[in-house]
């Protein structure tokens, strides 16, 4: 699937930089983020009446995934912004970088047994081995960006892209126990793995040279 959140404009405030002669910017920004998701899960169900009787399955198989995410900003004049209050956007035909692009494949390979032992007692047991990585493109952060569209840092200083790889192994662990035809007694164990999100991650970061201001300085909201 694809989708293409567009977030309402918002007024944001560049504090000042004295070391660097940079005063105060204000400016209205308009984020954006373009979502490609492919996928693909094949599951196969094997009976094992013969090993351990009757309703005995194995479930296992694969299932693959790749998230391309790509996220950007678009300033508008400030003026008309704020003499509507907030109802006119017009457009300055500028777009920056909102968080670098990021590229996620993930590949697993599990399996799982449900295993009924008779009438009162069923287990269940699984395991799964997931391979994710990310790969991150070269990043101007948006401090930089800004800076550089409204004229006060003439050279934007950048963030070297790269690839990051996780591997994990995870396993869960159930039983159901019938005491009567309406009550029953469930435990378990899942363990889970999942990549936080990257993009989100390195939105803020600053490389060497960068102009030394944190977002969380500057009202940017997800």
């Amino acid at each position: 699937f694809s989708c293409s959140p567009l977030f309402f404009p918002f007024p944001s405030l560049l504090p000042a930089i004295p070391a660097l002669s940079i005063p105060a910017t204000p400016f209205v920004n308009q984020s954006t983020n373009e979502v490609q998701v492919y996928g693909l899960r094949t599951t196969i169900s094997t009976a094992l009446d013969d090993w351990l009787g009757p309703e005995a399955r194995l479930v296992w198989g694969f299932d693959w995934e790749r998230d391309e995410n790509e996220a950007y900003a678009t300033q508008y004049e400030l003026s008309d912004y704020s003499a509507s209050g907030g109802l006119v956007h017009t457009p300055l035909n500028t777009r920056f970088d909102y968080s670098p692009d990021v590229d996620t494949t993930s590949g697993a390979l599990f399996v799982q047994l449900d295993w009924p032992i008779n009438d009162n007692l069923s287990l269940q047991a699984g395991l799964r081995y997931q391979d994710t990585e990310a790969a991150i493109s070269d990043y101007v952060p948006i401090t930089e960006s800004v800076f550089g569209l409204l004229g006060v840092q003439p050279s934007p200083a950048g963030l070297a892209g790269g690839t990051i790889d996780y591997d994990a192994l995870v396993f869960n662990l159930g039983a159901v126990v019938r005491l009567d035809n309406q009550q029953s007694l469930f435990a378990g164990f899942n363990q889970g793995f999942e990549l936080p999100d990257v993009a989100r991650l390195l939105r803020g970061a600053q490389p060497p040279g960068s102009v030394p201001v944190s977002t969380g300085d500057l009202g940017f909201v997800a």
